[in-house]
């Protein structure tokens, strides 16, 4: 028989619900003041993320591409001549593969040729013309040598130089002297003409003293003429010098003017026998890069313009690959750039390089096609590939581009650059460029700062923005 179980008193269930209810309470409290303690102390604890160091380095600036192995379809180029003609020959033959630059066709060039020749010609004699700058240069400094020297004796004429007025320099001053002496003879008859009044002197000391100034009055008189003639003498020589002067700055510029018509006759004549070059090499219709002619569309004696296609050149199958770029992308883009090439399903990586560009772009996808080469081997065709298309090398302030990460509040370009204390704090920078590993940047770090190479999206909330 089971003993039966005595339920507790009042008293009892009292004292156990007040003594659970404390427990309870003790618990949350513990409970509250530990999870307070811990949201306290977690701002204040540095967060171990991976680092990386901002690195000035030789920087590869790259653009991104996807393509399959094997050309492109519909990738087969048209290919029309430069210039208007006659077709004369055709080189190739269907299916054949040709190189860069190859000669697949061409026109008669006979009066291109001629017009070449006769274009040459005529360069050539207007150069000798123009003695390539020597012959006219040699005229232009005779000439303003010329007139230099007749502006400068013309300055020296207006300004009443020694050299420019000796003549009239030495009569005036035998002038001077001519009247100084009648003034003393002058003088002289005076005084002998009161020593004869008072009888001390004779009558013919008077007249000796008279015929004195007579002839100093003929002799001041002749030096009179001289002056007057050796200032028209200047006069003349001013308006010589004057007459010389204009017409050396007139020969000057006469110089001056030949000289231009020849340069530019000779310049007309180069530029033409240049564009009689270009249309005779014109004539001859080249590959634009490596292919397999797929058609011929144009026989000998056909005539054809710069709008007819003349022979279509496809890709090669050893081609390699068909990448597609953006529209925006594609004016960076040339032959030989080096590509760096990742197989999609299986990973595998090599290096190749681009053997073709095709400007035109798909108005549907707004891409153009690039193929290139250096595949890996293991790349079956058809497989996916995914491409960075060397387009520039430089040294640059490198970092991993999973560094770098948008506000999107801000929409601020930033990195979290780590602090003393191993904290980080958000910088706002600039990023000239990246190569889908790495970016470039132009400002807003230095070179030796650690940054949060992954992991950056969780600081972004709690630093509240760039600084």
């Amino acid at each position: 028989m089971k003993p039966r179980r005595v339920p507790p008193c009042k008293s009892q269930r009292r004292y156990e619900l007040k003594r659970t209810s404390v427990v309870l309470l003790a618990f949350l409290v513990g409970s509250g003041c530990a999870k307070n303690s811990a949201s306290q102390k977690a701002p204040e604890a540095a967060v171990d993320v991976p680092t990386a160091t901002a690195t000035v380095m030789p920087f590869e600036e790259t653009v991104s591409a996807q393509g399959r192995v094997g050309a492109a379809s519909g990738s087969d180029a048209k290919l029309v001549f430069a210039t208007s003609g006659i077709v004369r020959t055709i080189f190739v033959r269907v299916g054949q593969s040709v190189e860069a630059d190859e000669a697949l066709a061409q026109v008669d060039t006979g009066g291109l040729s001629y017009a070449a020749q006769q274009a040459a010609a005529d360069a050539a004699s207007a150069q000798a013309a123009y003695g390539g700058g020597a012959v006219g240069q040699s005229a232009r400094t005779s000439a303003r040598a010329k007139a230099a020297a007749a502006e400068a004796r013309l300055a020296t004429l207006r300004g009443g130089g020694i050299g420019a007025s000796a003549d009239r320099l030495s009569a005036a001053a035998a002038l001077r002297q001519a009247q100084l002496k009648l003034d003393a003879d002058r003088r002289n008859l005076s005084r002998v003409q009161t020593l004869y009044a008072g009888g001390v002197s004779p009558q013919k000391d008077v007249q000796t003293a008279q015929a004195q100034v007579d002839a100093d009055v003929q002799d001041v008189n002749a030096n009179q003429a001289k002056h007057a003639a050796a200032g028209l003498a200047q006069s003349g020589a001013l308006a010589q010098a004057r007459s010389d002067a204009a017409q050396a700055q007139s020969d000057l510029r006469a110089v001056q003017a030949q000289s231009d018509v020849q340069r530019s006759t000779a310049a007309s004549a180069g530029a033409k026998a240049a564009s009689a070059r270009r249309d005779l090499i014109n004539g001859t219709l080249r590959a634009p890069n490596a292919g397999v002619v797929v058609q011929i569309l144009k026989k000998p004696g056909e005539a054809v313009d710069p709008t007819t296609p003349v022979i279509a050149l496809g890709q090669r199958r050893d081609a390699g690959a068909s990448l597609s770029v953006a529209a925006g992308d594609i004016g960076r883009i040339h032959v030989g750039d080096a590509v760096d090439i990742s197989v999609s399903e299986t990973g595998a990586k090599s290096r190749g390089k681009v053997v073709g560009v095709v400007p035109s772009v798909d108005p549907t996808t707004q891409a153009a096609t690039v193929t290139v080469t250096g595949v890996p081997s293991s790349a079956p065709p058809g497989a996916s590939l995914r491409a960075q298309i060397v387009v520039s090398h430089d040294v640059a302030l490198t970092v991993p581009t999973s560094a770098i990460v948008i506000d999107p509040q801000s929409e601020k370009t930033l990195v979290f650059v780590r602090k003393g204390d191993g904290t980080f704090i958000a910088r706002s920078v600039i990023v000239r460029a990246g190569n889908g590993a790495d970016s470039a940047i132009s400002s807003g770090l230095k070179a030796g700062e650690k940054i949060a190479k992954q992991g950056a999206f969780d600081l972004l909330a709690p630093a509240g923005g760039g600084g």
